[in-house]
């Protein structure tokens, strides 16, 4: 796909990978809402297969964020699967905020010294005792932040308002939103629903990240593109466009194309999300796909 300024190249910001070596890489008891994808989806999950995927649809590269649901925070596939493609793939890891800060910060630093870019605090679902919002949240932050590392936040609307504490105690910190926060975008525009999402706008550290997940979960059908464009035009209207980053969340969902009702492949995938931006100026449509995601994970080339 093209625009006047040229070709159009997704920079892929959120895809996992699970290695079917369970016993170089074993996994653990899934406590995730949505059960073990890795074992009942019918593709290769693995760090080779997404190479091969991002050839055939033309991405630039992707940010692999560690599977939580196979490894929690052991990050070694992750950490293979970077190092076997330094110039194309990135990865945001996650580690055990409840460490302590020494731990913590030993961790990271390890996880940077092997390439990783990011951190991902995973919140989902609410952990109890709740930790973003406490010092044991600012503890990770802060030692990421120290780092250079990327600070991806993964949590369900509810939990938005820890976010938003920690967004205003470190305004020099930049946080990228996993899927929106699952913000509520029932109903048309202007989604008046979603208004925990609309109020972490004010935040000029937050970078709201846009994916087929959170589409998933308002459109499906015929209707499913046009409300997509509706719901990332009203992301990128209150955010700003140098504030929004795509992604497919590959493989754990797939969309399915509305005709056939067959799931669609990576390549259309991408497709499909770049067609979303249809609309938008070409240097906006260019810092959604790409530029954004170039300059927050160290390492991103176009």
């Amino acid at each position: 796909m093209t625009d006047a300024s040229g070709p159009l190249h997704l920079f892929d910001t959120h895809v996992h990978v699970v290695s079917a070596d369970i016993d170089r890489y074993p996994r653990i008891a899934t406590k995730l809402a949505n059960g073990p994808w890795w074992e009942t989806t019918s593709i290769d999950t693995s760090g080779s297969a997404l190479v091969e995927n991002l050839t055939r649809a033309r991405c630039s590269g992707a940010v692999v964020v560690q599977a939580a649901g196979a490894y929690g925070t052991d990050n070694r596939y992750l950490i293979d699967t970077i190092g076997a493609e330094p110039d194309r793939l990135v990865g945001v890891a996650i580690v055990d905020p409840r460490g302590g800060v020494g731990t913590i910060r030993q961790e990271l630093a390890a996880l940077a010294a092997a390439g990783v870019a990011g951190v991902r605090l995973f919140h989902i679902p609410t952990p109890d005792p709740v930790w973003l919002g406490t010092p044991v949240g600012d503890d990770l932050i802060d030692a990421a932040a120290a780092l250079g590392l990327t600070v991806s936040v993964c949590v369900q609307a509810h939990d938005l308002a820890h976010v938003a504490a920690q967004l205003e105690s470190r305004p020099e910190v930049e946080m990228v939103l996993d899927h929106c926060g699952f913000a509520d975008f029932s109903g048309g525009a202007p989604f008046d629903s979603a208004v925990p999402l609309w109020e972490l706008a004010a935040y000029p550290n937050l970078i709201a990240k846009f994916t087929p997940t959170l589409v998933a979960q308002e459109a499906t059908g015929a209707d499913g593109p046009g409300r997509a464009r509706a719901m990332l035009g009203a992301v990128a209207e209150r955010f700003g466009p140098d504030r929004v980053v795509l992604a497919t969340d590959w493989p754990q969902h797939r969309e399915v194309d509305a005709t056939t009702a067959q799931p669609l492949s990576y390549a259309q995938t991408v497709q499909l999300i770049i067609g979303w931006t249809d609309g938008f100026r070409p240097n906006d449509r260019l810092a959604m796909l790409s530029g954004n995601a170039e300059r927050l994970y160290r390492g991103a080339k176009s």
